[in-house]
Parts: C-alpha cells; structure tokens; sequence
C-alpha cells in the first residue's frame, strides 16, 4: 500500500483532499516537506515547511518547522530573505518582491539543528495566454450514486496558449467562490421542562439582534473552493503551443452555490521540468488510485535536496513560476433549470463551510 510519507505530501500540497491508506506499521523516520510557490506577482511569497508523521501516527498531524533561514538567490546574486510570520510560515521580504521573467531562482534552507537544503535552480518561464474559458451545463452528470446530492453541474473547459521558445510546461489550478446566506437571528437553543424539552429563541451574538448599528457580521459569507486535482500539461499532442478545449473540472449546480452567483477563475502557472515532472507524479498518483491496474506506490520526492546529507529524502516542492488568469462568473439565470431557494440555516454562516469568511471579495 501507498506510503503514509506520500500521502503526507499530497494532503499538504492539494489542501488535504487525498484519504489516508491502511499500511503495515514500520518504523521510519519524519521526513522534511516543503511547500513554496514564489511567483512574477507582487507578493509577499509564501514557502511552508513540516515534518511529516511517522507511520505509526495521524498522517494529517504533521508538525510545523520554525526557526528556519531561508533565503532565494538568483543568477544575478541578489539575495531574498523570507521572515518566518508564523510557526513553518515564512514570507518574502519585502513583502512586494516577485520574480522576474528570465532569472534563474533558487532556494536555500537551514533548520536549526544546522542541516541546510536548497532547491534546484529554475529559470522563470513565461505563462502564456488563457484565450477562452467557457462553462458547459452537464444535466444529470454527478452524483447518481447518491439522489440526495446535485445531479447537474457545469463543466468548465478552457483553451489556452504557450510562448515560441519556451517549454510550455503548465499547471492549470482553479479557486470558485460563492455568497450564502444565514439566520443566526433564528437561531435556537433546547430549555430543559418538568414535560420534557422545548426550543426558545437564542438570536447569535453575531446577528442583527445584537448589532448596535443593526448589521449582522455572519448572514452573508463567502466559501473559497479549490481545485484538488492536480492538472498539468499534455504536451505530447499539443500543436503550435495551442492547448484546446482542456477539461478543467465539474462545478455541482445547488441552492448554494447559485444563490446569487459563482465565481471560477483558472490560473495557468508555468513550470520548470523539475516541478513539472513532480506535478506529472502527483497527477499519475491521483489517477493510479482510481484504477485497479496501475500500481499506486509512486515515490513522490521534488526538487529539493539535502546538502549536508546526500541520503536524506526530502519531499515536497519549490516553484518559481508566472500566473496568468482568467475568470468567469454564472448566476442561477444561467442554469436552464430552476434553482431553489438557499437553505434557511440559522448558525454562523463562518461555520457553513471550510473556507467560509464574512469579508466580501474586492471583486464582488
């Protein structure tokens, strides 16, 4: 069965979307995991680093690693210092830093204990061009396993462009957001009786009861979703750097998420052959475990190494990348279908989902 290190790895990088495997207990040593993505845009830059779990423990109670130096040089020799802004957190400075189209980058590591790790060093490919993004409703297309779940979604493919001279080496990741709606004001609580229980009104300190100025903070929310599929470039049967109709993922059609309107934003992230071929791995490994017949243990290690130990493994990766984009939005008058009502919840809309926040998008 797969390696709890990988799934580590995986869980780490994607956003905690792969379901940990059953494996014998063996006894082996936490490995280092480094998640760092420093990109042509303003920053701050992020890199994360944790020691995985042991076999014999929870592979999702990974540790945080601070205290660590970090710092990016590039072929110029100018040198990046990352601040650790929380415990494994470490961000650029200064905070408006990016990278430049045409330098070679690299990333240095040294923990505490003295043992250092550095990246291989990248040049910054060009992103090429998203030309269309286009959503496609899919009527009865997920979910038949289970009625109670949407059964319609939109189908979200895109063409996009590479740059002449350039490997066009891409990874295609995508963010939806949607409003929901809430009634803490409605919200109620069970008072013990001689009889038995009863309900009695128990407005949230959050809703407009409470208020001085009669704005509720948690009726409208936000949800952030991801991609959890790791989807790269085929290159083998691209012609004239044109990437066509590219399938990008489903997004189910429900109450919620067309309460009021969705927004879909593509990124397209160029990539160096290092970290293509470890997004190549990710995206086999994701696959592999669909199918019975293709072997699922694939060691996914990256492209940073040990300098202080030529045996030690180390997972995850670091990317110096540019972004282009391209976003789209639907509302429910885009659905040929009627879209219910949403749902009267009566808790913190913060709490309806995971990534659920009360502050609206600039965008919005």
């Amino acid at each position: 069965m797969i390696n709890k290190v990988v799934v580590i790895v995986l869980f780490f990088l994607l956003g905690g979307c792969v379901e940990p495997y059953p494996v014998p207990t063996q006894k082996i040593t936490p490995k280092l995991v480094v998640d760092g993505l420093i990109t042509d845009e303003p920053g701050p830059h992020t890199v994360t680093l944790v020691m995985s779990a042991t076999l014999t423990d929870d592979p999702f109670n990974f540790s945080y690693v601070g205290g660590a130096q970090l710092t990016i040089r590039d072929d110029l020799g100018t040198i990046i210092q990352l601040l650790e802004s929380t415990p494994g957190i470490y961000k650029t400075t200064p905070g408006t830093w990016h990278a430049t189209l045409g330098r070679s980058y690299s990333l240095k590591i040294v923990l505490t204990d003295g043992r250092a790790y550095e990246s291989e060093t990248q040049l910054l490919y060009p992103a090429g061009e998203i030309i269309h993004l286009t959503p496609q409703f899919m009527e009865n297309s997920i979910n038949h396993n289970d009625p109670a779940k949407p059964q319609d979604s939109f189908g979200m493919y895109m063409d996009a462009a590479g740059v002449d001279k350039s490997p066009n080496l891409y990874r295609w990741r995508w963010i939806g957001i949607y409003e929901v709606l809430s009634f803490p004001e409605l919200h109620q609580k069970v008072i013990s009786t001689p009889f038995g229980g009863t309900l009695a009104a128990d407005p949230l300190p959050c809703s407009a009861v409470f208020a001085p100025d009669g704005l509720c903070t948690c009726c409208s929310c936000w949800v952030s979703e991801y991609s959890s599929i790791a989807k790269v470039s085929n290159n083998q049967f691209v012609s004239d750097n044109q990437f066509n109709s590219v399938f990008l993922d489903k997004i189910p059609v429900d109450r919620r998420r067309f309460y009021k309107k969705y927004h879909f934003e593509v990124q397209q992230v160029s990539l160096s052959e290092s970290v293509y071929s470890f997004w190549k791995l990710v995206s086999a490994q994701q696959s592999g475990a669909n199918n019975i017949f293709q072997p699922n243990a694939i060691k996914i290690r990256g492209n940073v190494n040990s300098t202080t130990n030529a045996n030690e493994e180390v997972f995850g990766v670091v990317a110096f990348s540019s972004i282009t984009r391209k976003s789209v939005e639907l509302t429910q008058f885009d659905v040929p279908a009627k879209v219910q009502y949403i749902d009267s919840v009566k808790n913190d809309c913060r709490t309806l989902e995971k990534y659920s926040s009360n502050i609206k998008p600039p965008f919005w």
